[in-house]
């Protein structure tokens, strides 16, 4: 989920024409497949047909793009598959032309939100645009970790990435991260870095799903301003940066900057780059320390007080809560193994980050202000599902069914050793 939090102002910049070329079918100066290697190609996959279509976010930050597009190297490749009510299309970006270029048009219309969609993009990617390494932003709404549960038959947003409401799509469409992994592999690319500009999906369990298939997730456990990434910016400062985790500290940087108020408001963000090939470890180091932790016996902690990105309730569809991971293991485990557990999720972060507050919100704008801790030891910019007893009570009322079950079907909860707990 994007969230809405644009001035009338800044919706007049609509308005401005740099994307008007994007329905042009020329496609001069197209490499051809096996071309020359560049050194970084970023798919910027756009699953527009939603709300950020309708209210005319995909055109705001596409012309972003065109406007950044001054600071494109040579050596480096940026395309823009957009998936929208006009079609599906995929779009090369240069710095010498002004208007984007056609590469390809489906002649059917695609679902953003399968995966087989995913896979044909990347796979067209990697044989037209070769690279010697690459990045994917996912740009759409987007709700986590959450995998299907025998009540996400209802007509309701399910889980992970992409929302596709078009008539191609069953229903509310959305790619389970599972799913989203299989595409990728299937397509033979691993990703120098995978982007979430959308809500939510910098969980630990989505992380450890993507850990064959990326080697950073950069993304913010939060609901994130519809705005999104100022493009502009990270063109210039982070997409192509040979620290991919400048992505992240340039959103940080963005959204706390006095100057571009018009677009974030008073929102905020947290947000971290994560390395997966660390993962394993980390599952490994909790799995050993679980038993220690007040989970044990099936046991519902206390989580009163626990630094949170989401809150539960139903004005949030009774998604679960997005607990801090460092601030979790510091109230469910003893202080010298909580410690041991947070060194090791230390050494998989390359970033984390946030300003003083941030909203935790919805799309109606119920919500409140968390203030940030000013010891930065005391979160991380990554989430964690804490199983509590207050997710069997409301089953009957969350769309996701029991969210304990729900968890159990993740790979982390397996790698992780909750089952070892009685959960």
């Amino acid at each position: 989920m994007k969230h809405f939090f644009r001035s009338t102002l800044f919706l007049l910049l609509l308005a401005f024409p740099l994307l008007a070329a994007c329905s042009d079918d020329h496609a001069d100066d197209v490499p051809q497949p096996g071309s020359v290697k560049g050194r970084r190609t970023v798919i910027l996959y756009m699953a527009a047909e939603n709300s950020l279509g309708i209210d005319g976010y995909l055109r705001s930050d596409s012309t972003e793009v065109m406007k950044g597009r001054i600071w494109l190297a040579n050596e480096d490749r940026l395309l823009m598959f957009i998936d929208d009510e006009k079609g599906s299309r995929l779009y090369r970006v240069t710095k010498q032309n002004n208007t984007p270029t056609l590469v390809h048009r489906w002649s059917r219309k695609l679902n953003a939100a399968d995966s087989e969609t995913l896979r044909e993009v990347c796979q067209m990617t990697k044989e037209q645009f070769p690279a010697e390494e690459y990045g994917l932003i996912c740009w759409s709404h987007a709700t986590g970790w959450i995998p299907p549960t025998p009540a996400s038959t209802q007509n309701v947003p399910l889980k992970s990435f992409g929302l596709d409401r078009g008539d191609e799509a069953v229903g509310n469409s959305e790619m389970l991260i599972e799913d989203f992994a299989e595409a990728i592999e299937a397509s033979g690319m691993k990703f120098e870095y995978v982007f979430f500009d959308c809500c939510l999906m910098q969980t630990v369990e989505a992380a450890f799903a993507l850990r064959h298939v990326t080697e950073r997730v950069i993304a913010s456990p939060m609901s994130i301003a519809s705005c999104g990434a100022d493009y502009v910016s990270q063109i210039e400062n982070g997409l192509f940066s040979r620290e991919p985790a400048d992505i992240a500290k340039t959103y940080v940087a963005d959204a706390y900057d006095p100057a571009k108020s018009y677009a974030y408001g008073s929102w905020g963000i947290a947000m971290s780059c994560l390395r997966t090939d660390g993962l394993e470890k980390l599952a490994h180091t909790i799995r050993e320390l679980l038993p220690q932790s007040q989970l044990v016996n099936k046991t519902s902690p206390d989580m009163n007080g626990v630094l949170f990105y989401q809150y539960y309730g139903y004005k949030q569809k009774y998604r679960p809560h997005a607990f801090d991971m460092a601030a979790t293991l510091r109230r469910l485990l003893p202080e010298e193994a909580a410690q041991e557990a947070v060194d090791v999720l230390d050494e998989c972060l390359e970033y984390y980050g946030s300003g003083d507050a941030i909203f935790v919100g919805n799309a109606s704008f119920s919500g409140f202000y968390v203030t940030m801790p000013e010891d930065r030891d005391r979160f991380r910019a990554v989430s964690m599902f804490v199983p509590q007893t207050i997710y069997e009570e409301n089953a009957n009322v969350c769309p996701y069914g029991n969210l304990n079950l729900a968890f159990q079907q993740t790979e982390w909860y397996r790698a992780a050793g909750f089952d070892r707990t009685g959960w």
